[in-house]
């Protein structure tokens, strides 16, 4: 940020700017600050300009700002704007849907507001089946001797009221009622009273929460107006989850759990994550989010474990290694899993349908029994674990997506036997019904259809606005609330009342279709003459050409200083031994990550560019440089595949054939024996001494004589035919044995694989005649053999050398 204001990029201090700071706020310590104090007021000059005095009032304001919250617990804030749906059909007749910022809800506690204001959704009323009640209440009464004739001529002249207004359309009335009030508990903490929109018993949230009464679930007006009051103060001044645990399952990219991820980490919790790709590309993912969101110290930590929820193994695994060997008890699980199963009605139930369903529903409840078993065996009945149950209004509404409702459906059953089975003091439940989440993996393909959704009065939600309706259900007051009672949360915006919503959904795609087939044909149409009118060369003018980039490898001669540069060098004549002297005449690298250059572009990028993908390629030995003629006769310079000779596009071919394979082999990675000539870290090999009683064995004379000489009376030679000798050990002898056990230590910094010190030039003679070592040493310092050997003792290269490439 620093260097964005002194170049211009930055030169305001925007929501955006403010968002990237708080990630580092939470991990102000005074050092930090001493650091960026001493940098503000000795290198940072307001003299020096603008941009310069910019950056000191900004650095200075960041600096006070740290200062407030050191010693402070770390805070979940989110203050980027909220986005909503926007999908246009461009002139050319693409469908282009993007997340555009909210007109009206600028912040968060615009958005608490917007969901206390209540929904908009008419639901349609059934007059015919009301009329039939009414008309059998009415023969009921008929039937009733006791009731007098005046009597029921009243009653008859009511029901004819009721039915003569049932074919009345009913007016919508607003009942403006005054702010609730809660009554004072001392039990539970409440939460600042916030200016959300006052909450009605005739208009219900879009975001509400339910309590059970009865066996049915009752919309509640206080459980409400406590979570929207948290939802304000969580958006205001945020919360924090310090010293708190937590599980999450599907945390893929662009899901809601990646949202929550974030925010657990931002507030100084301990996660443990799962993952079904347990690879290179997804630690480096999630360690990138750790990186950004991290709180100071240890008071948030990341763990990724490799996962299959389809397997019973892996689920008692997985809480055993949480317990066990990480030694945490858990405070929130949030099983977010799922599998999409789009395009599967009954009659196509397959072993895929099988598996999402043991994984949103079997195997999620065989977790949370693992989990209360481990507390139960430890005892902790005074910590118990908040559920976060993911449960969804599609029951059955969308159609064509195999076993999911009834997976989803199968989950609300779990609130039944929280009173009456022993689970229910180590579990508490809060059931979250996820609305309609766009980017996400089950309703990407759905995006297109959100903007005019919106339009019948349901809201569709993005993934970091759920995360954030999800992450107020941890609050400690809700958590607190949870120990006593289930709660549900509605946080669908009303999607289940929404009546057809397959056919509007369907109706929606079918519009945009046939506007974009519309628009592409007029655009067709309006190419053609264009293309008549004006002939072709004017046509090609207009096209778009995507140009791809290019390596461009730049060897810059680094800039010499002028020769009056050393005038200062020299009043030290003859007050020192030159001879003694350290002269660094250049300097280069060769290590894990190969040269500098590609060293650095890993450790401030995280990534290769072309030319770098280029550079590992060429010294791994997947490339090589070509000038001549290929098989197929034609004259060809430039780069080609070193197994197969084919050429290689340096834009297109390099990185998507080569780069999977160069991270695999480069950098900090566990242990290749063939870099090591056979050495295997899980098969480290030792030789033992033992004694034992052999019998003879047939050597050379020469051998023979060297077995005697060593062993001496424990051994016994004899010549046999011919040039025959035997050699016998005596009791007492002794031999080493090779044994091998698996060492600890899988991990080193090595050279890259197929690195060659022959495509540097040097001679094959040296290079069979040194260690690798001593060869990357030797480019490193950039000496020319005869050189090094002529001037250079050659005990001081050997170590020289071997230290050089050591410390790389």
């Amino acid at each position: 940020m620093f260097y964005d204001i002194i170049f211009g990029r930055l030169t305001t201090v925007d929501r955006e700017l403010t968002a990237r700071c708080i990630p580092i706020m939470n991990r102000a310590d005074p050092e930090l600050i001493m650091y960026v104090q001493y940098y503000i007021d000795q290198q940072c000059d307001a003299e020096r300009g603008e941009t310069y005095k910019l950056a000191k009032q900004f650095g200075q304001q960041f600096t006070d700002n740290c200062r407030e919250v050191v010693g402070q617990p770390p805070l979940y804030k989110d203050i980027t704007f909220p986005t909503a749906p926007h999908t246009e059909v461009t002139e050319k007749g693409d469908i282009v849907y993007k997340e555009v910022v909210c007109e009206n809800v600028r912040k968060l506690e615009a958005y608490v507001e917007e969901m206390a204001s209540g929904d908009t959704i008419v639901v349609p009323t059934n007059i015919q089946k009301i009329q039939e009640d009414v008309l059998k209440l009415w023969n009921i009464v008929k039937t009733q001797p006791e009731i007098s004739k005046e009597q029921k001529n009243r009653i008859k002249a009511l029901y004819e009221g009721v039915v003569r207004s049932l074919h009345k359309r009913p007016e919508s009335r607003t009942r403006h009622g005054a702010p609730r009030s809660r009554r004072s508990s001392s039990q539970f903490l409440r939460p600042q009273i916030s200016n959300v929109a006052s909450v009605t018993a005739d208009k219900v949230p879009l975001l509400h929460l339910k309590r059970k009464v009865g066996t049915n679930w009752e919309y509640s007006s206080n459980l409400t107006g406590v979570y929207l009051d948290i939802l304000h103060e969580i958006a205001t001044y945020g919360t924090t989850f310090k010293d708190k645990n937590a599980l999450l399952t599907g945390v893929g990219k662009g899901s809601i759990g990646v949202e929550i991820l974030k925010g657990l980490l931002s507030g100084g919790a301990h996660v443990v994550i799962t993952t079904s790709r347990y690879s290179r590309p997804t630690v480096a993912y999630y360690q990138g989010i750790f990186q950004r969101f991290s709180s100071k110290g240890s008071a948030s930590a990341l763990t990724v474990v490799p996962f299959n929820q389809g397997s019973k193994q892996d689920v008692e695994a997985l809480v055993d290694y949480i317990y066990s060997t990480l030694s945490l008890d858990l405070d929130y699980i949030l099983p977010l899993a799922a599998v999409p199963e789009n395009g599967r009605e009954i009659d196509g139930l397959d072993d895929k349908s099988e598996l999402a369903h043991r994984i949103m529903l079997v195997n999620l409840l065989r977790l949370l029994g693992v989990v209360k078993n481990k507390k139960a065996s430890r005892h902790f009945v005074t910590r118990p674990t908040q559920v976060i149950l993911p449960l969804s209004p599609n029951h059955g509404l969308f159609g064509n997506d195999g076993l999911y409702s009834e997976s989803k459906i199968s989950l609300e059953t779990l609130f039944n036997p929280w009173n009456s089975e022993s689970w229910g003091e180590y579990l508490c439940l809060a059931g979250a019904v996820i609305g309609w989440t766009r980017g996400t993996g089950l309703m990407e393909a759905t995006n297109t259809v959100a903007h005019e959704l919106e339009g019948h009065g349901v809201p569709t939600f993005s993934a970091k606005e759920m995360a954030f309706n999800i992450l107020g259900l941890m609050h400690p007051l809700l958590f607190s609330i949870t120990q006593v009672e289930p709660i549900w949360a509605d946080l669908n915006g009303g999607m289940d009342r929404l009546p057809d919503l397959a056919d509007i959904t369907t109706r929606i795609r079918t519009d945009l279709a046939k506007k974009s087939e519309l628009r592409r044909s007029i655009a067709r149409d309006n190419a053609a003459d264009f293309k008549i009118i004006n002939g072709v060369q004017a046509e090609r003018v207009l096209q778009t050409v995507s140009v791809m980039p290019r390596a461009n490898f730049q060897f810059s001669f680094p800039p010499l200083e002028p020769a009056e540069s050393l005038e200062n060098l020299s009043q030290l004549r003859g007050m020192i031994d030159l001879e003694k002297v350290v002269v660094v005449t250049g300097f280069a690298e060769v290590g894990p990550w190969g040269s500098s250059r590609t060293r650095w572009e890993m450790e401030a990028r995280g990534e290769f560019t072309i030319e770098g993908c280029i550079e590992m390629a060429w010294m791994m030995g997947y490339i090589k440089h070509f000038d001549g003629r290929l098989k197929d006769g034609s004259l060809y310079v430039g780069w080609v595949d070193a197994k197969s000779g084919e050429p290689v596009d340096d834009k297109d071919d390099v990185r998507g054939r080569y780069e999977k394979d160069i991270l695999n082999h480069a950098g900090v990675r566990l242990i290749e024996p063939e870099l090591f000539r056979g050495y295997d870290p899980k098969k480290k090999v030792f030789n033992q001494e033992i004694e034992l009683l052999h019998e003879p064995f047939e050597v050379s004379q020469v051998e023979a004589g060297k077995f005697k000489h060593e062993h001496g009376d424990k051994c016994d030679i004899w010549a046999g035919d011919g040039d025959q000798w035997f050699v016998k050990f005596k009791k007492g002898a002794r031999v080493f044995v090779p044994k091998a056990f698996k060492f600890s230590r899988l991990v080193a910094g090595q050279i890259p694989t197929g690195w060659d010190a022959g495509r540097y030039g040097i001679p094959a003679d040296i290079i069979t005649q040194v260690c690798d070592a001593l060869l990357s040493g030797k480019l490193a310092g950039g000496f020319g053999e005869e050189g090094l050997y002529e001037f250079v003792n050659m005990e001081a290269i050997s170590n020289a050398a071997m230290e050089l490439a050591m410390g790389h």
